[in-house]
């Protein structure tokens, strides 16, 4: 996909990490592309009409790019869904009902998980989808608790890696992009980041 954008903010930031310089950018496009908002009763994606986007890039982007014109070549609009299992799950009317991770890692061994997912994972694959929001490879606080709750797979770090990767290998598999979070990940803070700082 090609798209004509013209520049209309840049602001360069610092990775906290290793001090490397990125920039994210924002874009106004001469021409309004479709692009999904949102999931639809009946599980489809919902599609809009947008005519801004941003990106973050390495490549350098200085204060006279600003109001220029560029040609943006090979861009590939990606549809997501947050498809966890268990509590967080939006497609569950839809391709059914899974269990958290919690209860697959705690009653499943790899094999079993990797077929429950790998059926579930065509089952969004086969309505459009592209990016799954999961699994959650948090760790869980000692004796399992914290505000991720069952949505982590255990309090084991090994645990966790172990059904991260059968998760990720099987949505892969589906054709699905697997992303790992919870992010800002939560550690061993007991606040809830959909609420405020983790702390």
């Amino acid at each position: 996909m090609s798209i004509v954008a013209k520049v209309i903010g840049i602001r360069p930031q610092t990775n906290s990490k290793d001090n490397t310089v990125f920039w994210n950018v924002g874009f106004r496009l001469e021409e309004p592309v479709t692009v999904a908002t949102g999931v639809g009763e009946d599980g489809k994606p919902v599609f809009e009409k947008a005519n801004t986007f941003s990106m973050a890039t390495d490549t350098e982007f200085p204060e006279e790019t600003l109001g220029k014109w560029y040609s943006i070549d090979g861009l590939s609009l990606r549809v997501a869904v947050d498809e966890e299992g268990g509590q967080v799950q939006r497609l569950r009317d839809v391709v059914g009902a899974i269990p958290s991770q919690r209860q697959v890692a705690s009653t499943l061994d790899g094999n079993a998980a990797a077929v429950l997912i790998g059926d579930h994972a065509r089952g969004v694959a086969g309505l459009g989808f592209d990016v799954v929001f999961g699994p959650v490879v948090d760790v869980a606080l000692p004796g399992g608790g914290g505000p991720l709750g069952d949505r982590t797979f255990s309090d084991d770090p090994e645990t966790v890696a172990a059904y991260g990767r059968v998760y990720a290998d099987a949505l892969e598999a589906a054709g699905l992009l697997p992303v790992l979070k919870h992010f800002p990940g939560h550690g061993s803070g007991e606040a809830d980041s959909h609420d405020g700082p983790v702390g």
